[in-house]
């Protein structure tokens, strides 16, 4: 069986050759089926492999205006988890483009950089360039505002009550995503720097390691500051700082953020679900207690030879 065309493949079709760099992301409208992976692109929905509602929320409140999501009972992770997520599968594959840009910065937020559409409205080319022939079978577009795959603020927001009224947030000039995130619980430090606006101009993030289970990212700032990844947020992913467990917190409603000090730090993300270590601590106890089955009769054994002896 020869495998699936790549998404570079499918725009060379469309006499579009997009630029070296790996992580990049495309929103890609309209996209109905899973399409092979290459290391430099991924569409937006191979964010997980299983969408979470809050990703879901997150796409439909930018082409709609309402976040929604399908919800699949009893589907659930772990029941009902902790955060209120569910497994759901919102799109079927398909991604929309809403017919003005009014909600525009969420692609800035999903570090959409290239936006694909076979049926583009008016908004994006006056908002991007668009790099296909006007004539292409598919528009293609190129989002210079896409914040990188993982960065670093000085600052964090608490995120307001209520989903709807936090992504309304999120689009407002009190909000800059390159200045703070939002958290559900920020450190006093980055509220202070949030309030002052602060910005680190020497804040740097590279990706050094990126799998689908392990994500190792380097990071130098003048200050401290959340490092975020836009991935999806989700059970089962923890982090280390330098080594050393951190907390993983969710950053801006549905990413995966991590605080840092000030200074270089390696971060490392590990996909570690609890289904997995219970697996892995129940394994170990059929170890011991096999170990312990096979000790104890020898034992008794060589016991009764000393006692004939």
């Amino acid at each position: 069986m020869s495998p699936a065309p790549s998404v570079a493949d499918d725009l060379r079709e469309s006499g579009v050759e997009l630029p070296e760099g790996g992580h990049q992301r495309i929103y890609w409208a309209d996209l109905a089926r899973k399409r092979g992976r290459d290391r430099a692109f991924d569409v937006l929905y191979d964010m997980e492999p299983m969408t979470l509602a809050r990703t879901a929320e997150l796409v439909t409140f930018f082409e709609t205006g309402r976040p929604s999501t399908l919800r699949t009972p009893p589907h659930k992770l772990g029941g009902e988890s902790r955060d209120g997520d569910w497994v759901s599968a919102p799109f079927y594959g398909y991604l929309g483009i809403p017919m003005n840009g009014d909600r525009a910065r969420l692609l800035d937020l999903l570090s959409a950089r290239w936006i694909v559409t076979p049926s583009p409205p008016g908004w994006l080319d006056d908002r991007y360039r668009r790099i296909s022939a006007p004539d292409a079978e598919l528009a293609v577009f190129e989002n210079p505002h896409a914040l990188p795959r993982a960065y670093r603020v000085p600052g964090a927001l608490p995120a307001p009550e209520g989903l709807g009224r936090a992504l309304r947030g999120m689009l407002s000039d009190e909000f800059d995503p390159k200045r703070h995130v939002l958290l559900e619980s920020p450190p006093r430090r980055l509220l202070r720097s949030a309030a002052a606006r602060l910005r680190d101009r020497q804040a740097t993030v590279s990706i050094e390691r990126y799998d689908e289970e392990s994500v190792a990212l380097r990071t130098n700032g003048a200050r401290p500051g959340v490092v975020v990844l836009t991935d999806a947020w989700f059970p089962g992913w923890l982090a280390t700082v330098d080594g050393k467990q951190a907390p993983l917190l969710r950053a801006n409603l549905a990413f995966r953020g991590v605080v840092v000090p000030a200074g270089e730090h390696v971060v490392e993300m590990h996909y570690r679900p609890a289904s997995r270590r219970r697996g892995l601590w129940l394994a170990a106890v059929a170890v011991v207690g096999l170990g312990v089955a096979w000790f104890r009769p020898s034992q008794v054994v060589g016991a009764g030879l000393l006692d004939d002896a």
